[in-house]
Parts: structure tokens; C-alpha cells; sequence
């Protein structure tokens, strides 16, 4: 039950598909990996999500309608399915129960939880329960929540995610300002990964000076920016870049802060949360090839160990046909 998840490493896997105030009483339609997914909320305002394909006749469910019963009702003949996929109802057509069973369609695994809508790639039965950042749901953090897609491979923006040297001249205004102060002609960075059971940890001193930041992959498709700024202050970022197609990525994105509560403040960091965005995006999309190539088709040094990780990890369960990554020592 891989579909296209397995392509881009996606499969039996939860992931953030969409941002909670993105699905009201409409169903709404999202491509992940390839696969069209219908979203909907039952009466009970819990999210549920079905393969946007009736197995009647093969429309998109999400051009249907929630019904009173809280099943989505096909738009083609009205057929009825609950979260589970279980068909509900066949109208104009008397059946036994048992054949009634026998119509159901695909259901995904759904949850809802820190602002966002989670997807479990794999069987339903086998789902548990998605990882869920910790602060996403802790009140002592104030939050942002954002989408948007970006013309490029998802391997692209997951390696720009992970990426510490760019940060001093792409965000040279933003992020990456006091690098960018600190650097001098014969600076150096010192980038270390650690691997973790959720991915990989991401740490680096520039001429011997630590920056108080964590940086993680999650593996497979997750980025978290840890940044401590003194005292409470914490400043935490996650990224989700989502595969839609080949050529298109959904970056979900959410912040977290223990400062700058007031609704003034909060829409001035959420600003400059988008603003660090829309300089990563113009970059990367302008990549090529769109998707991160076998090793020998770039050239790297030692400061590209954390994408490169990355990379190996892609390389080795999608493309394991491709060249290994040279040792970077």
C-alpha cells in the first residue's frame, strides 16, 4: 500500500499535510508523494482522510460533500463513507450488509494536533500515534503556522533545511546576520552530525565559537531550528518539506517562541519568519537537477556534512542503484 510514498522515501511514515485552519466544512484535495488524499472533518469536527477516488466510479471524493451523518458523500451517485473509509450508504440501491463492506474506500490514518493535520503513509492499523514536537503543543509557547510550495524537488528543500553554511549570505539580513559578522577571510566552520533514532543532530562553532543552536533532521522529510536566546528565551522553527510531484514541494512550516506574545510582535516575527522563506525559495528553485543528483554530479567539502547525510539516507532507500558518497574526512 506504498503508491508513490515509497518514491520519495515517504512510506509508512507520518507527516504534516496541511495546516488545521486550511480544512473547515469544505473536503478539501492534497497530493502527497503523488497521491491525491481527500481531507474532511466528520460531525464531530475530527479530521478524516480518504484517497481522493470513489472506488465506484473513480471521481474525486473531494468535490463531494460532508453529509449530515458525517460521511463524505460522493458528488457521482451519493455514496457514503465514514473516516475509516467504511462505506456508509448506497443510495437508490437496496444491499445486505455484507456486500455493503465490501465497498469501502481507502482511509488513511488522520490526526490533528499543534495547528496542523498529520498523515500516516502506511496501513491505518499500523499508524501509532504521529511525533508531534513537543512545543507545538505546550502553552507556554506562542506559534505560527504556514504553507506554501515551492517549484522544486522535495530532496532540494530538505538539503537547503540542513544546510549551515549557506545562512551568512542567503539570510545575510535575517538568520544569519551575526555569522556573517563574525566571519572573516580565514574563518572557519567546524560542522559536526550526530545520528539520532528520529534522524540526526546538527551542530557547528565558527573559529572555536558555539552558537547555542541545535539543528535536527527528522527523518524523513523534517527540519527543527532550536535557538536558544538566553534566560527563556527560545526560538524554535520546524519545517516539513512535503513532496506534491516531481517538480513541487508543500513546505509546512511552524514556529514556536516564548517571547514577543503581544499580537503586535507576533506578526512582526511572522513576518520575518516568511521573509526567511522567501529568500530560501528563490534559491533552491533554482536548482539543477531538480532533484539532489548522485555525488559524483557535484562537487562537496567537508562543511556539506549535514545534507550530505541527508543525501545518503536518500540515496541508499530510494536510489540504491546510485554511487555512495565519498568519506568527506
Amino acid at each position: 500500500m506504498s503508491d508513490g510514498f515509497e518514491a520519495n522515501g515517504l512510506a509508512a511514515c507520518w507527516t504534516p499535510v496541511a495546516l488545521s485552519r486550511e480544512l473547515k466544512r469544505k473536503p478539501r484535495a492534497f497530493t502527497v508523494s503523488g497521491v491525491k488524499v481527500a481531507l474532511f472533518r466528520d460531525a464531530q469536527g475530527h479530521a478524516g482522510a480518504l484517497a481522493d477516488q470513489c472506488p465506484h466510479r473513480g471521481v474525486s471524493l473531494s468535490l463531494g460533500r460532508v453529509a449530515a451523518d458525517g460521511c463524505l458523500e460522493c458528488p457521482f451517485h451519493g455514496w457514503r463513507f465514514s473516516t475509516d473509509g467504511a462505506c456508509s450508504a448506497v443510495p437508490l440501491t437496496r444491499l445486505p450488509e455484507p456486500r455493503r463492506r465490501q465497498l469501502d474506500a481507502r482511509a488513511f490514518a488522520a490526526r490533528e494536533a499543534g495547528g496542523l493535520i498529520w498523515l500516516y503513509t502506511g496501513d491505518a492499523a499500523e499508524a501509532g500515534d504521529p511525533p508531534i514536537p513537543p512545543d507545538l503543543l505546550d502553552p507556554a509557547f506562542g506559534g505560527w503556522r504556514h504553507a506554501e510550495t515551492w517549484a522544486t524537488h522535495w530532496t532540494r528543500a530538505m538539503e537547503n533545511m540542513l544546510d549551515v553554511p549557506h545562512l551568512p549570505f542567503v539570510h545575510r539580513r535575517t538568520i544569519g546576520r551575526q555569522m556573517r559578522k563574525r566571519m572573516g577571510p580565514d574563518t572557519a566552520l567546524e560542522l559536526a552530525v550526530t545520528p539520532e533514532p528520529s534522524g540526526a543532530k546538527v551542530t557547528w562553532r565558527m573559529d572555536g565559537a558555539d552558537f547555542g543552536t541545535a539543528l535536527r533532521w527528522l527523518r524523513p522529510n523534517g527540519m527543527e531550528l532550536d535557538i536558544r536566546l538566553g534566560g527563556a528565551r527560545r526560538s524554535i522553527m520546524h519545517v516539513w518539506c512535503v513532496p506534491e510531484a516531481q517538480d513541487r514541494t508543500r513546505m509546512i512550516v511552524a514556529t514556536s517562541r516564548t517571547f514577543a506574545r503581544w499580537p503586535l510582535l507576533r506578526r512582526l516575527f511572522d513576518q520575518f519568519s516568511r521573509l526567511i522563506l522567501l529568500e530560501d525559495r528563490a534559491i533552491v528553485e533554482s536548482s539543477r537537477p531538480r532533484e539532489a543528483p548522485p555525488p559524483a554530479e557535484e562537487r562537496s567539502v567537508p562543511t556539506d556534512r549535514a545534507t550530505l547525510h541527508f543525501r545518503s539516507w536518500y540515496l541508499a532507500q530510494v536510489r540504491p542503484s546510485q554511487p555512495r558518497i565519498p568519506s568527506l574526512a
